[in-house]
């Protein structure tokens, strides 16, 4: 085809709306698990389906599962070396859920024990 490109051909270019998920704390742990809270999805009588994405896969595993309402998510290195940086935990939820929040974040060393002062934060990328 050639010629312009039409408005709907650019628009399928362009990020869906979701979530940033990003944390801050003094010391970055070996593994996290994280609960979220968020408004039925589709299945539920509202709208959309979460889709949790890993944009450093190099660096950590990342495994979810969403029940409707409620997004668990549980990190840890790809590799046996420990994570030396916060920014490197970040991932995106997406779907088009909304409402999406935080419930608790638990932080663990290498050898299981608690990392206290890490949290998440959230941004809505619309």
């Amino acid at each position: 085809m050639s010629g312009p490109l039409a408005n709907e051909q650019l628009a399928v270019l362009e990020r869906v709306p979701h979530f940033i998920v990003s944390f801050s704390g003094t010391t970055a742990p070996y593994a996290m698990q994280l609960a979220f809270t968020h408004a039925p999805d589709a299945s539920h009588g509202g709208a959309g389906v979460a889709h949790v994405a890993n944009p450093r896969g190099d660096l950590k595993s990342l495994v979810w599962n969403d029940n409707g309402t409620n997004l668990k998510v549980l990190l840890r290195p790809a590799k046996t070396t420990d994570n030396n940086s916060l920014k490197d935990c970040k991932f995106y939820v997406a779907g088009g859920i909304t409402g999406l929040a935080v419930n608790s974040v638990q932080a663990f060393d290498a050898n299981g024990a608690t990392v206290a002062g890490v949290t998440a934060s959230i941004q809505s990328i619309q």
